[in-house]
């Protein structure tokens, strides 16, 4: 049987639905940690037992592994939200069910946090296995190491460059100043109002790989299949977030600015599939009274004082150019998915280790001008 080391320090959130293989392998790479003080809740919104059956295995060997079915599917969200509001550790991460961590990545997490007690939460670099079109993507590699404060220029880079939240470790007190997840799903702009509320820290090195493949959780969980109504209950809500915030006006108007634009693209995404499905009527556009600026900025004046109100409005004309231009790169290096590789994640492997050990030797592609480096750096592998 197994049991804890000490006291658990860190949660591990994994909401699931009908992947049982890949949550396996996500669980496995909880329990490889080289920090062991944690303990692995999951949620499942699958209708059968399957996955029951299957973490009952984790359960009898290991107490740190705690299992929850729901009685009914509450949808992708709400589980997230549910296993968030849940947490009773001092920190938490969020794992989905088809990514997985590398082996020390906890453990460069707690000394971070011990380092800078005041930070909010931790963030690690990841790496992109993209299954549908066998690439490699090395995320976040425009930040460097280090301690950072919130300011405009730092909430727009995390905008334009955001860390995936299965290489982020948050504290449980951040549930109180954003919330336990974005509303609608959006990883973007739960980590920019994360580092609008608070400082955080960037860890050097990988300490995830995040997976994108056919049934991956942004691959199905587009805004064209969200309804109306729930992404507007969405904007309304990070708009309240944002007037809550307690930071300069200035920061306040670009993160709502920043905020404003990324809805505007999803209801807009919205509408055309719409009208594609037929199932909007351009007589009676309702979708586009929403989206106007006119009536987002009478939503935005309800809550905000004149001041982040004027600023806001200021910085309309040329937005995007500017704040891209203050963001700095955020290109992404890709290199090919080596076909054993690809060959062994569409086979859905649980071994971890094996794995590991696999993207810690496969070369990178020659055109990166990389050599025969690895795919996944050794010293992100090993303690």
């Amino acid at each position: 049987m197994g049991r804890f080391v000490n006291k658990p320090v860190i949660t591990a959130v994994i909401p699931t639905f009908k992947r049982v293989r890949l949550l396996e392998r996500a669980i496995e790479s909880v329990l490889l940690q080289t920090y062991q003080n944690l303990k692995i809740c999951i949620y499942d919104n699958s209708p059968d037992d399957e996955t029951k059956r299957v973490v009952e295995r984790y359960l009898n060997k290991d107490a740190r592994v705690l299992y929850k079915k729901n009685p009914r599917n509450i949808g992708a969200i709400n589980n997230i939200v549910q296993g968030v509001k849940l947490v009773d550790t001092e920190y938490y991460s969020l794992l989905s069910d088809d990514d997985f961590l590398l082996p020390n990545f906890y453990e460069r997490v707690i000394q971070a946090f011990e380092k800078y007690p005041d930070a909010g939460f931790v963030c690690a670099k990841t790496i992109t296995i993209d299954l549908n079109s066998k690439s490699v993507r090395y995320q976040n590699e425009n930040w460097q190491h280090g301690y950072y404060r919130p300011s405009k220029e730092i909430v727009s880079r995390m905008f334009y460059s955001h860390f995936t939240q299965t290489g982020v470790v948050l504290r449980k007190d951040m549930r109180q100043l954003i919330g336990s997840f974005d509303p609608a799903g959006d990883d973007k702009q739960y980590m920019t109002l994360a580092s609008a509320s608070c400082p955080f820290v960037v860890i050097d090195g990988f300490g995830a790989v995040y997976m994108i493949h056919k049934d991956s959780f942004s691959a199905l969980l587009n805004y064209a299949r969200v309804d109306v109504s729930s992404l507007h209950k969405s904007m309304l809500a990070s708009v309240k977030i944002i007037s809550q915030l307690k930071i300069e006006d200035d920061t306040k108007a670009i993160l709502l600015r920043l905020f404003v634009s990324n809805f505007e693209y999803k209801f807009e995404a919205k509408k055309a599939a719409m009208y594609v499905e037929g199932k909007l009527d351009p007589e009676n556009d309702l979708v586009s009274s929403r989206v106007t600026f006119a009536g987002l900025l009478c939503k935005l004046y309800e809550h905000f004082s004149d001041g982040v109100a004027t600023a806001f409005t200021k910085m309309l004309k040329g937005f995007r150019r500017a704040i891209a231009d203050k963001s700095k790169s955020s290109v992404q290096r890709s290199v090919a998915l080596p076909s054993d590789l690809f060959d062994l994640f569409s086979q859905e492997t649980t071994d971890v280790k094996k794995i590991l050990s696999r993207l810690d030797t496969a070369p990178r592609n020659r055109k990166t001008g990389d050599g025969q480096q690895s795919i996944l750096p050794v010293q992100d592998v090993h303690s």
